[in-house]
């Protein structure tokens, strides 16, 4: 009860630094915010700040019309071994497909080892708050564990709670 707890606290407090329409100073590399302000394009995962993991979330053509006004969408990574979450970005909900990248800045607690297999997990939350999956959220998953900063990731939202 006391990990689940913690977890849950992480979550809560990683999570919301993470949560906006638009980048914010400190939800982006320095080097990204400044080419922002110039009024160029940020820039994209690099050697100096490559993701942790990449892809695309879909939804399944039967649960398109039931996402609710005021989801958020979670794309979490957690160790296929099991574990707390490595890295959590939260975004609003929008059309799908709709495109991720978890960066080195969605690291929930610094100083995790980040190597091994993932499984990278799309939860479309109906109260917006992190933690387990409750009545009504919606969830798809990689099909099976995927290498640390592997690009290309197809996730369909299938599952209903």
């Amino acid at each position: 009860m006391r990990i689940f707890l913690m977890t849950v606290s992480v979550l809560l407090v990683g999570c919301n630094s993470n949560f906006s329409t638009a980048p914010e100073k400190g939800g982006m590399p320095p080097e990204a915010m400044t080419a922002m302000e110039s009024g160029d394009q940020p820039q994209m995962p690099s050697a100096d700040h490559p993701p942790i993991a990449g892809g695309e979330i879909s939804m399944a053509p039967a649960l398109k019309g039931k996402v609710q006004t005021g989801s958020v969408l979670f794309v979490i990574a957690k160790p296929s071994a099991g574990g707390p979450p490595l890295a959590v970005k939260k975004m609003e909900v929008s059309t799908f497909p709709v495109s991720f990248a978890l960066m080195p800045q969605d690291i929930m607690m610094k100083g995790m080892p980040m190597d091994g297999t993932l499984e990278v997990i799309a939860r479309i939350d109906k109260d917006g708050m992190a933690g387990p999956a409750s009545s009504g959220d919606m969830e798809g998953r990689t099909a099976k564990p995927v290498s640390m900063g592997t690009a290309g990731i197809q996730i369909k939202i299938d599952k209903v709670y």
